[in-house]
């Protein structure tokens, strides 16, 4: 949309400065300090990673919960900002229908219809650099009577005359500390970090990308979202250390407000920067209303993270047994991804492997996939599945495309041939698994977000034992803080001989050593997830303070190990579980390990609520 290119610059100073710094997110500054190293380590373009940039991700439905009312405040001062009026207009239109498709009811009014906004959950202010008094007026009554309040980018940094007024009020419903917005940038990218209030249902560790444009980064102890580079570091604005917020959410008054610095309107044109946008839009609509937001968190049995060891056993087969030597010794499981007609050469070294972890295809012959015709890729993934299932006793859940190149008739062909899952690029958009769409059918994609040993070699220069174990538990801790799945993958001929075997070694330990991750193979991760998303929350909360959590296993296999994440509404504390185990969580969460999930059952969980301190959150 048309509009004026502006900076604010300076910093902006408010109320509560100095405890704010004091309780800024431990994980972001952690996953800053573990970024240097891994600038100059960008996983290669690849046909696998084409193929899934056009696929949409199959992820929980983008439903707000019944009975919300959001009010879109448009105030006619914003006018005088734009072109004309029709760019406001559009933004507003935009934003009603997407709210209406989720489920929630749209007012449009304008400042002065005080009552109608009274009888909103939500006032919404979208893209509204120019708000007069009596704009302001009408967040500060909403905040202060229990009302949500949304804005995005600019809004409310110019008055109602669109002169200049500063930060302030963005500041005040983002709880920061600064705002500024975006040096220019080629593109413009969010990385989603697990765990915070805006970020519910959202894979963790996935970027989108934004159109370009003047959007706003805030220093805030809340920041639910980062801006970052394509490779998901951070990238603060201004290279001013964590000014780097995306979004932010407050609590004010009895109100809640949250603050996005972009508009989830102007994503790239890919599906999946629009559906995770999306996604941010309406758990911000949901927790400003001050309603209780339930997700199963990504791992089981409350895991921080995930972390797998996979090797392509293919040239030097021999090698593998170096790997799984040392593996065994760690006490650590791995996935083993074999050319299965070298595999038939070497039955004692695969039967070895299988007993350590997970068997899956690297292909027949390690003859690259991509662009070959269905019926082709169907009989060779067919004839490996067959061979593997002779040597093994049983059919392979994994497939990993040699190279990395696939398209859509290799995914097509691997469910065909009984496969569940693959293993290979996925643009480097998600450090979680994801669920692709295949007609009926649906495939687990388990992508990677850090280099393998091919392209750590190539970036090191030098066979170094030490930089490249350095390098991978960075990579290591960069995914753990983030809370998506790190995936160390390696190859029989390079970091499975015997002068790199160390390495495996080393960083299996470190992982194994981590008690909040989960150390798993290919097969686990991809059932899990796929089990995860199976399941269907619904949560509410009485007024004399019982959390009802309603959870619908919807699979037709059981699902053991799920924990449900609760944002419970201000001012309440967890107690008492019934049906659940209360798990250890910050104030205004509450955390619940549920017991195993029959196929296709339902189960009801009861927590009684204590009433928090007024200063508690």
């Amino acid at each position: 949309m048309p509009q004026r290119a502006e900076r604010h610059h300076g910093t902006l100073s408010i109320a509560l400065v100095a405890i704010v710094i004091v309780v800024l997110s431990i994980a972001a500054l952690h996953w800053q300090a573990n970024a240097h190293e891994r600038r100059g380590g960008a996983v290669a373009p690849s046909a696998g990673a084409a193929t899934v940039v056009v696929m949409p991700p199959l992820i929980a439905p983008r439903v707000l919960p019944s009975g919300i009312t959001v009010a879109i405040v448009r105030d006619a001062a914003s006018d005088g900002y734009y072109d004309s009026p029709a760019s406001l207009d559009s933004v507003v239109n935009g934003w009603h229908t997407l709210i209406e498709r989720m489920g929630g009811r749209v007012l449009r009014i304008s400042p002065a219809d005080t009552a109608a906004a009274r009888s909103a959950n939500v006032l919404l202010f979208p893209s509204e650099p120019c708000l007069g008094q009596q704009a302001r007026t009408v967040i500060r009554t909403a905040l202060a009577r229990g009302q949500g309040v949304v804005a995005t980018w600019i809004t409310g940094t110019r008055d109602g005359g669109c002169s200049s007024v500063g930060w302030s009020l963005p500041a005040s419903l983002a709880g920061a500390m600064r705002l500024d917005t975006l040096d220019t940038r080629s593109a413009v990218y969010v990385t989603v970090p697990d765990g915070g209030a805006l970020t519910a249902d959202v894979p963790p560790g996935s970027r989108l990308e934004l159109l370009a444009g003047n959007h706003v980064a805030a220093r805030s102890p809340t920041r639910d979202l980062i801006y970052s580079d394509r490779m998901m570091n951070p990238e603060p604005a201004l290279q001013s250390e964590l000014l780097d917020g995306a979004a932010s959410h407050a609590e004010r008054a009895v109100g809640r407000s949250v603050y996005l610095g972009f508009d989830p309107l102007r994503v790239a044109g890919n599906p999946w920067s629009r559906i995770l946008a999306e996604m941010i839009a309406r758990n911000a609509i949901a927790w400003a209303a001050n309603l209780p937001v339930a997700s199963v968190e990504p791992w089981p049995r409350g895991k921080v993270a995930a972390a797998m060891i996979a090797q392509d056993v293919e040239d030097e087969f021999s090698n593998a047994v170096h790997a799984v030597d040392s593996l065994d010794a760690a006490r650590v499981r791995g996935t083993w991804y074999v050319v299965s007609e070298a595999a038939r050469r070497n039955e004692k070294l695969l039967a070895h492997l299988a007993r350590n972890g997970e068997i899956g295809s690297h292909t027949e012959n390690h003859r690259v996939l991509a662009g070959a015709s269905l019926e082709e890729q169907k009989r060779r993934l067919t004839l490996t599945q067959d061979q593997l299932r002779s040597l093994v006793g049983r059919p392979v859940a994994g497939l990993r495309p040699p190279e990395e190149q696939f398209d859509r008739n290799t995914l097509r062909a691997w469910v065909d041939a009984g496969g569940r899952y693959v293993f290979g690029a996925n643009d480097s958009r998600s450090a979680s698994p994801e669920l692709l769409t295949l007609g009926t059918d649906t495939l687990v994609l388990l992508g990677r977000v850090n280099n393998d040993d091919v392209l750590s070699l190539r970036k090191i220069g030098t066979p170094d034992v030490a930089r490249l174990t350095a390098e991978y538990i960075g990579a290591f801790e960069k995914v753990h803080a983030l809370g998506g799945l790190f995936v160390m993958s390696y190859h029989s001929q390079y970091m499975s001989a015997p002068a790199l075997v160390p390495v495996v070694a080393a960083v299996a330990r470190r992982i194994r050593a981590d008690t909040t991750t989960w150390l798993t193979t290919g097969s686990e991760a991809a059932d899990w997830w796929r089990g995860r998303f199976a399941v269907r929350l619904a949560a509410a909360v009485s007024p004399t303070g019982q959390l009802t959590v309603t959870v619908t296993n919807t699979a037709r296999s059981a699902l053991e190990g799920a924990v449900v994440r609760v944002e419970l509404p201000a001012g309440w504390l967890g107690a008492r579980a019934d049906g659940a185990t209360l798990l250890a969580a910050p104030r205004g969460i509450v955390r619940l390990a549920l017991p195993a999930l029959a196929a296709g059952g339902a189960h009801t969980v009861t927590v009684s609520l204590d009433h928090a301190a007024p200063d508690a959150r």
